[in-house]
C-alpha cells in the first residue's frame, strides 16, 4: 500500500479556479489540509474536517472517529463533497501532524476510502443539477478529474479487489466476548452493537446489546442526565456489516449539550431491526385515542386531516427552502469573487455561509421526509379503502362488516392469510359490530326531527368507526350518542367535564335551541370560500351545479365566456370555480410557476383554488397493485383542490403581451390575412369567400363539406363568421338537426359562444354579441343538464381552437424586440427568434401613407 500524503493547496490554484469556473465554492479552501490517496498523476485531494457537521448528504463523507479529549474533534473525517482535482505543482506537502489514531485509521482504510470516494464522484451524474447535493459539491468543477475516476473504474473489478487484498488486508477490530457472541448469532445485516460501557451498576450493563430504538433512547437519556453530574461514563459501540466489525466508536456518556448527537444520529441510520409480526393488533386503544386517529373521523381531504396538513407543511418547507437558497447565493455575492480567508470579518462570513448551507441541506432533507410521509398517508388511505389497517389486519368497523365476513368465509375454505386465533377474534368482534349495526338501523328509522336537524348541522361530526358516536365540534373528546329510539343523549364514554362543555351539551340537547338557533336554514348558502377551506368536495360539486342556472343571464354568461378566453387551459368547472372566487381574476399560476416567470407571491396573499388531476394505484383485496393485460399497473384518476394566485397578488417582472393582440383593429391588411390564414389552417374543411343571397353571413355545407363566407362583410365580421362556421364543422358535422328544433338552436348557441371566446382572445371587439335568448332556455325545451353539457363542449372547443391559432400565429406574426429581459427569456424558452425593430425611417414612411378604407382592401381569392 502506498503511504497517503498530507498537503495544502497553493492559493494561486484557488484564485485561478474561481476565475475559470465563476464558482465561489473554493473561497474557504486555502487554509485546509487535504489527504492525497492517489498518485501524483491522479491529483484528487480530499479535505480533512475536524467537524463534518450534521447535514452532510449520505455517502458524501468518510468519518474517522478516534478517542480524544480534544473538543475541536467533534466529528472528524474526510469531506468528499469539497474534494478538488489539483495539478501536482500547486500542492505543498506538509508534515503529518494528525493524531496517531486518526492517521492509522486513514492508513488502514485507504482502499475503502478510495472506493467510497469514487462511488460518490460517479453518483453525482445521477443527481438533478439544481439539487443542493450537486450545487454544494466542488467535484463537478473538475470534469477532467471525474473522467479520470471513470478510467480508474474501467479496471476489471477482479483485478481491483485482488490488488486491494494484496496491498492492504483490512485490520480486524477486536471486540469483547458479549458483543462477539451477538455478532456470531446475527451474521447478516448492517447494525451497531454495544461492545462495553463503564458504570454498569449506576447506568446499567449494555455490553452485547444491539442498538435498537429503545437502547438508543436509553443512551441518550443517560447522556443528558449525566451532563449535570460530575464525570462521565465511557462506552464503545462497534459497527457490524454481514458479520464483520467494520468500525468502532467511543461515546462519553455525560458530555451532554448535543456533543454526542452526531454520533447518535450516525448510529440511528443502522438501527437493529427485530422482526415482529402482529396479525391482530388490539383496536380498542386506537378507538380510545381519538385525536391520534382524527383521520378516521374526518374526511380524508378535510383541511384538518393528516394528509391535508402534511401537504400544507410541504408547501411551507418548499417556500422556506427557496428563501434560504436565495439568501445563500446572496451571501456568496457579497464577496465579489474575492477569497475571504484573509479579509476582515472573513471568519464571520464563513460561519454565516456554513449556517445557511446547513439550513438549505436540512430543509432539503425535511422536504424529502415530508414527501415520504405524504406517500405513506396516501398509501394508508388506499389500504383503508380496502378495509385493511396499517398493521395488515382488518379494520374493525361497521362499514367493514362485509370484508370481515368475506375473510371468515375464506378461512373456512382454507384460503385466508390469517391464523385461526385471529379469525376467532374476528368472529367475536363481528357479533359486536352486527349489534351496533342493528342499533344504527333502528336509530335511523326512528330519527326525531330534533336529531335530524342536529345531524345536518355543523355542530356534531359522526365517528366512522362507531357511527352511533357524534363528536361535538370545538370540544375535545366530548360526544353525543344516538340511541335506538332515534334521540341523542350525552355519551358516557366521552362526557363533558368542563362547565363550558356541559353548557354546550345542554344547548345541543335542547330541541328549541338547536332547531331555531343552531341549525342553518336550507336556504342559507355556505360561501364558496368556506366550502374550499373545509375541502368539502361534495358540497363544492353541488355549489357549482346549482350556480350553472345563474349563467342563463346574458351578462353573467358573457362574463363566463370572457373568463374562458383568458383561461383557455382550464376546464369549464375550473373557469366557473375561479369566477366564483374572484371575478376580477386575470392570470393565475401556482407559487412555483410564478417564481419561474420572475414574479413572487405577495406575503399574506390568500390563494384561489382550482381542481388538479391526480392518480392512485388500483389495488386488489390483498393490497396488491392490479395490472392490465400488458402487465402495466392500473392507476385511477381523481381530482383535488390545489392553490393558485392571481397576477394581482404577485410582484416582479411584467407579463409579456400576446404577439397577436389586435386590440380591436387591423393596422395593416397583412394582419387580417395572417389571422384569416391561421383559421383556415385549422379548419377541417375548405373555405370559400363568395356572394351569398339573403341575410346569411356564412354557412357550413354538410353535403359538400365546405364553409362559405359572404363577401363584403369587412374584416372583423368575416373573422367572427369564419370562427362560428369552423366550430359547426368541428362539433356538428354529423348533426341531423334542422332549423327550428331545440337541437339546432343549441348548436347555434355553442358556435356563437366559441366565436365570442376566440374573438375575445384575439383582441377582436365582441360588443355586438348578444345572448338574450338564454333567458328562455328552459322554455324552449332545453334542460339545465344540456346547458352544462354545452358549456363543456364550448370550453373544450374554444380551448382547442385558441391553442392551434396561437401556434400558427406565433409562426406568422413578426416578433418585435421584447420590451424587457423577462419577455426575452420567455421568447427564448418558446424557441422564438427575436426580430429587430424596423428602422425609424421605414416606420415614418409607413405612418405617412394613409391606410385604405377596410371596405376597399383586397379580397381573398379561393
Amino acid at each position: 500500500m502506498s503511504i497517503y500524503t498530507l498537503v495544502t493547496i497553493d492559493q494561486r490554484f484557488i484564485a485561478e479556479t474561481i476565475a475559470r469556473t465563476g464558482s465561489e465554492q473554493l473561497l474557504d479552501k486555502v487554509a485546509r489540509s487535504f489527504v492525497g490517496l492517489y498518485s501524483q498523476d491522479e491529483n484528487w485531494y480530499i479535505p480533512l474536517r475536524a467537524n463534518l457537521g450534521k447535514k452532510k448528504p449520505e455517502g458524501a463523507y468518510f468519518e474517522t472517529p478516534f478517542e480524544t479529549n480534544n473538543t475541536h474533534f467533534k466529528r472528524p473525517g474526510l469531506d468528499y463533497e469539497k474534494s478538488i482535482f489539483v495539478p501536482s505543482e500547486y500542492t505543498i506537502e506538509i508534515r503529518n501532524t494528525l493524531p496517531s489514531e486518526q492517521s492509522d485509521l486513514i492508513f488502514s482504510k485507504q482502499n475503502e476510502i478510495r472506493m467510497s470516494f469514487e462511488n460518490y464522484v460517479l453518483s453525482l451524474e445521477k443527481l438533478d443539477k439544481h439539487s443542493p447535493s450537486y450545487k454544494f459539491s466542488t467535484v463537478p468543477l473538475f470534469p477532467e478529474g471525474i473522467q479520470q475516476i471513470k478510467e480508474i473504474r474501467k479496471t476489471p473489478s477482479e483485478e481491483r479487489s485482488k490488488a486491494s487484498s494484496v496491498e492492504s488486508p483490512l485490520p480486524t477490530i477486536p471486540v469483547e466476548p458479549a458483543a462477539q457472541v451477538f455478532i456470531e448469532e446475527n451474521p447478516s445485516g448492517h447494525y451497531w452493537v454495544v461492545d462495553w460501557n463503564e458504570g454498569g451498576k449506576q447506568i446499567g450493563e449494555f455490553a452485547g446489546n444491539p442498538i435498537t430504538d429503545e437502547v438508543l433512547d436509553a443512551l441518550r437519556k443517560i447522556d443528558a442526565d449525566q451532563y449535570i453530574q460530575p464525570g462521565y461514563y465511557k462506552s464503545r459501540t462497534v459497527e457490524v456489516s454481514e458479520g464483520k466489525v467494520i468500525s468502532a466508536l467511543r461515546i462519553d456518556l455525560g458530555d451532554g449539550g448535543g456533543v454526542n448527537n452526531p454520533y447518535f444520529e450516525r448510529i440511528k441510520r443502522n438501527i437493529f431491526n427485530q422482526q415482529k409480526v402482529n396479525e391482530f393488533p388490539d383496536e380498542e386503544p386506537h378507538q380510545e385515542s381519538l385525536f391520534e386517529h382524527m383521520i378516521d373521523i374526518l374526511p380524508e381531504e378535510n383541511a384538518t386531516s393528516k394528509l391535508s396538513q402534511a401537504k400544507k407543511k410541504l408547501e411551507r418547507l418548499e417556500r422556506e427552502y427557496d428563501e434560504k437558497v436565495n439568501q445563500l447565493f446572496g451571501h456568496q455575492k457579497r464577496t465579489n469573487g474575492q477569497p475571504m480567508n484573509d479579509k476582515r470579518n472573513g471568519r464571520s462570513w464563513f460561519n454565516q455561509h456554513e449556517r445557511l448551507e446547513n439550513s438549505v441541506r436540512n430543509l432539503s432533507k425535511e422536504i424529502d421526509l415530508q414527501k415520504e410521509r405524504i406517500g405513506n398517508l396516501l398509501w394508508q388511505r388506499e389500504i383503508k379503502e380496502l378495509g385493511i389497517n396499517k398493521q395488515g389486519g382488518l379494520i374493525m368497523s361497521v362499514d367493514n362488516i362485509p370484508k370481515i365476513k368475506e375473510e371468515i368465509e375464506k378461512f373456512e375454505r382454507g384460503d385466508s392469510m390469517y391464523s385461526s386465533v385471529t379469525i376467532q377474534k374476528y368472529k367475536k368482534k363481528l357479533k359486536e359490530l352486527e349489534g351496533v349495526q342493528e342499533k344504527i338501523e333502528s336509530a335511523e328509522n326512528n330519527l326525531t326531527e330534533h336529531a335530524k336537524a342536529l345531524i345536518n348541522s355543523d355542530e356534531i361530526k359522526q365517528w366512522v368507526k362507531k357511527p352511533t358516536i357524534y363528536f361535538v365540534s370545538g370540544l375535545r373528546k366530548v360526544a353525543l350518542e344516538l340511541t335506538a329510539e332515534g334521540t341523542f343523549v350525552e355519551s358516557q364514554k366521552y362526557p363533558a367535564t368542563t362547565e363550558e362543555a356541559k353548557k354546550k351539551i345542554a344547548d345541543l340537547l335542547s330541541a328549541d335551541k338547536v332547531v331555531t338557533e343552531k341549525i342553518p336554514s336550507k336556504k342559507e348558502e355556505r360561501s364558496i370560500q368556506d366550502i374550499i377551506k373545509k375541502k368539502d368536495y361534495k358540497a363544492l360539486s353541488s355549489h357549482l351545479k346549482n350556480g350553472i342556472s345563474s349563467y342563463l343571464e346574458t351578462d353573467t354568461f358573457k362574463n363566463y365566456l370572457n373568463f374562458v378566453s383568458k383561461f383557455h387551459k382550464y376546464s369549464h368547472k375550473n373557469v366557473q370555480l375561479l369566477l366564483d372566487q374572484n371575478p376580477n381574476t386575470t392570470h393565475v399560476a401556482g407559487f412555483k410557476k410564478w417564481k419561474e416567470l420572475g414574479r413572487t407571491v405577495n406575503k399574506g396573499a390568500k390563494a384561489l383554488y382550482v381542481y388538479a388531476p391526480g392518480s392512485k394505484i388500483v389495488r386488489d383485496k390483498k393490497g396488491e397493485p392490479v395490472k392490465d393485460e400488458k402487465g402495466q399497473v392500473i392507476k385511477e384518476k381523481f381530482f383535488f383542490l390545489t392553490p393558485v394566485f392571481d397576477v394581482s397578488q404577485t410582484n416582479g417582472e411584467p407579463l409579456p403581451k400576446p404577439i397577436h393582440d389586435l386590440e380591436g383593429n387591423f393596422e395593416t391588411p397583412e394582419q387580417f390575412v395572417k389571422v384569416f390564414k391561421a383559421i383556415e389552417n385549422i379548419s377541417p374543411v375548405p373555405i370559400k369567400v363568395e356572394e351569398i343571397q339573403g341575410s346569411a353571413r356564412g354557412y357550413y355545407h354538410k353535403v359538400n363539406k365546405e364553409i362559405v363566407v359572404k363577401t363584403g362583410l369587412g374584416e372583423i365580421m368575416t373573422l367572427k363568421t369564419l370562427i362560428h362556421e369552423v366550430t359547426h364543422a368541428k362539433l356538428h358535422a354529423d348533426s341531423t338537426a334542422s332549423f327550428g328544433d331545440t337541437e339546432y338552436s343549441q348548436h347555434e348557441f355553442e358556435a356563437e359562444s366559441v366565436a365570442y371566446i376566440v374573438s375575445n382572445h384575439l383582441g377582436i371587439d365582441t360588443g355586438d354579441y348578444s345572448f338574450g335568448y338564454l333567458s328562455s332556455w328552459t322554455e324552449q325545451g332545453h334542460s339545465i343538464d344540456s346547458f352544462t353539457e354545452s358549456l363543456d363542449r364550448i370550453t373544450k372547443e374554444a380551448q382547442g381552437i385558441i391553442d392551434s391559432l396561437d401556434k400558427s400565429l406565433a409562426l406568422s406574426f413578426a416578433m418585435a424586440e421584447p420590451a424587457n429581459k423577462f419577455e426575452e427569456r420567455v421568447a427564448r424558452a418558446q424557441g422564438r427568434a427575436i426580430q429587430p425593430i424596423a428602422s425609424e425611417t421605414k416606420k415614418e414612411t409607413k405612418e405617412s401613407e394613409p391606410a385604405l378604407p377596410k371596405e376597399q382592401r383586397p379580397r381573398l381569392n379561393h
